[in-house]
């Protein structure tokens, strides 16, 4: 088993806020797109994911995900859209919201 550290940031006015940081033991990254967190679910009521990646090293892994408020016109996420786009994000993408 590893540990995943997990990390929720809002997008408020341009500007990434920390929301929640919590952890979670799974045998890899893939288990938990598999099967993601109650608290990302939790999140979707107000606010919907816009950009996320991972950082996996030998001691650490961090997933990063940022969430920006919830337009009333906005679609439902769903949990296998978040799982498709959770595993194809990269780093590099999220300068386009910054």
């Amino acid at each position: 088993m590893r540990s995943f550290k997990i990390v929720f940031y809002k997008s408020e006015s341009g500007e990434l806020v920390k929301m929640k940081e919590f952890f979670r033991e799974v045998d890899g990254l893939q288990e938990l797109i598999a099967d993601p967190p109650d608290e990302f679910f939790e999140m979707l009521g107000s606010f919907f994911p816009v950009h996320g990646w991972a950082e996996m090293d030998r001691e650490r892994s961090t997933v990063f995900v940022v969430f920006a408020p919830r337009e009333s016109d906005l679609d439902e996420i769903d949990n296998d859209e978040f799982k498709d786009w959770l595993n194809s994000v990269s780093p590099g993408d999220i300068k386009d919201f910054l």
